[in-house]
């Protein structure tokens, strides 16, 4: 039992965590839908872990848990390194074609801020492993900083660079080889010091490396800001685009200027402290970071430092990043936050043995109920791609009887919704495409269902109503050409023609800092000089 225990926990949470690592799909608005289905799974087998550890264990293997999550975090990130590796040689294929090295990621950013999370734990485990295992640690160690670099995240990096030299200002081992002179309260300050050292890394970081992009980051920023100030009530699950969009559009409407930070349509919020505080109110946000505040006291009161510095490297991820729309990273934390109810349980397990119990059942019942419904939307989105080719080619009369037959199970996906819409319109059902469309940019920052609705007011000769449309895409993106140019053709059209109007959105257009130059948006530019040159004669 003695060794068995160890052994058979130390697989168990890493094949938790390795589960959450499968790879990604290749569906639209749904690249994690497959991993969320075997997150699921993940807890399940965590919550029957856990009811074994405090059922049937002894309180002599209560400490095997730590170690378990430390060997798990430290295998998940070799295996992570070890696919990086596979895809620089092209021997895996990379989940997205600007990206050479993912992972089982589709982006390389999220993947970056995974090898920081493991690399504090590793350099703890070198410490701690007898002399065979601590060349396999090194080894394992050097492979995650040298993937690390190779992605050229600069949030990954900076969030390695922060936990790591955290870990070795407070863990005991590099305090007795140095023989610093910190203890108690003095080194309490200290580390209170590092950490306002880091933000302003972090601050310096974002103005000298990639200063445009940094720009466009800050700019979302603000406008989270203002979207939380709306409502600090939150705006509901999953409303963050709706969120951001409309506080841009208020923003945009009440400057007379054309911006010159150009903001996109951001599908995350670059940083899970804001969305959190969009999506559930600033009460909710205020509560997380408690129970975050005291799992960082609970570790750094146990000496864990290797998995104090981890939760350190996420938080700092989290702030220019989105980590949390992966289940990697949820699980891992899961699987911190589970050390003090380990410890609480063991302690209080005579009082609430039947409490364990009921709540695993409940568990598996919500977990099994959630597998079923990601796997109804798996075999919904892949009957979609099959049917997706109709629409390409523009064969809408074969393609509209299928996607209106996959309408009320396919709702959820914004791009079916999108193309849903597209059809309608290509079809001539105007209205019915409206309906679609609407309910689309409620919940979506781009400024495609709006150009659709607009065309479809044109094709019914509501021409008022297209006009309102188009300024509300004009002011939720102000730095798109497109908007500025059917309002031009709006405004110089015979059925609504407005002189003032069409010389003012003209103006705006010659302001405009085009960012991506294509040869559609010079098309629209030469259109837009033969109106001008025309309404000058």
């Amino acid at each position: 039992m003695s060794r068995i225990f160890p052994i058979a926990l130390y697989a168990c949470v890493t094949l938790i965590l390795l589960l959450c690592a499968i790879p990604p799909s290749h569906i639209p608005y749904a690249e994690t839908l497959r991993q969320w289905k075997f997150f699921y799974v993940s807890i399940i087998l965590l919550g029957i872990i856990l009811f074994i550890l405090v059922t049937a264990v002894n309180d002599e293997y209560k400490s095997y848990y730590y170690r378990s999550v430390s060997f798990a975090l430290l295998l998940t990130g070799g295996v992570e390194s070890l696919w990086g590796i596979l895809q620089m040689c092209s021997i895996l294929p990379s989940f997205n074609s600007t990206h050479i090295v993912t992972g089982s990621f589709f982006n390389s950013g999220p993947y970056a801020c995974y090898l920081a999370m493991c690399i504090p734990v590793g350099i703890e485990l070198i410490h701690q492993t007898n002399e065979t295992h601590k060349r396999i640690v090194c080894f394992v160690v050097a492979l995650m900083f040298m993937l690390l670099i190779v992605t050229m995240s600069r949030t990954g990096c900076l969030a390695a660079f922060i936990s790591v030299l955290c870990y070795f200002c407070i863990s005991k081992p590099f305090l007795n080889d140095r023989k610093l002179l910190w203890n108690g309260k003095r080194r309490l300050s200290y580390v209170i010091l590092f950490i306002f050292v880091s933000i302003l890394l972090i601050i310096s970081m974002f103005t000298l490396c990639k200063i445009d992009s940094a720009k466009n980051r800050i700019q979302i920023w603000k406008i989270e800001l203002l979207a939380i100030a709306e409502k600090p009530n939150g705006y509901g699950r999953g409303q963050f685009q709706m969120a951001f969009s409309n506080a841009q559009e208020r923003l945009h409407e009440k400057s007379e200027a054309v911006p010159l930070d150009y903001i996109s349509a951001p599908y995350h919020a670059f940083n899970e402290y804001l969305s959190l505080a969009i999506e559930y109110g600033v009460a909710t946000f205020s509560g997380a970071m408690l129970l975050i505040f005291f799992l960082f006291r609970y570790l750094y009161r146990k000496k864990k430092y290797g998995l104090f510095c981890a939760l350190l490297s996420l938080a700092v991820s989290s702030i220019a990043s989105y980590p949390f729309h992966f289940p990697l990273f949820v699980m891992s934390l899961l699987l911190l936050f589970c050390c003090p109810l380990v410890d609480y349980i063991f302690v209080h397990r005579a009082k609430y043995i039947i409490m364990p119990l009921s709540i695993l059942v409940v568990l598996f019942y919500v977990c099994f109920l959630n597998i079923h419904l990601k796997q109804q939307k798996i075999k919904a989105c892949l009957n979609w791609s099959a049917i997706r080719v109709y629409w390409g080619m523009r064969l809408d009369e074969r393609a509209y009887p299928l996607y209106q037959a996959m309408f009320k199970e396919m709702k959820w996906n914004d791009m079916f919704l999108y193309e849903y819409g597209a059809l309608l319109s290509r079809c001539g059902k105007y209205k019915i495409s409206n309906d679609v469309m609407f309910e689309l940019s409620l919940r979506n920052s781009d400024i495609a269902p709006l150009l659709t609705i607009a065309d479809n007011f044109i094709n019914l000769g509501q021409y008022k109503s297209s006009e309102f449309i188009l300024c509300k895409a004009r002011n939720r993106q102000p730095n798109k050409i497109l908007p500025y140019y059917k309002l031009i053709k709006l405004y110089s059209c015979r059925e609504y023609y407005n002189y003032c109007r069409l010389q003012e959105t003209i103006n705006n257009v010659e302001k405009l800092r085009i960012s991506v130059v294509s040869p559609a948006t010079n098309q629209m530019m030469r259109e837009i000089e033969k109106i001008k040159g025309y309404e000058m004669h």
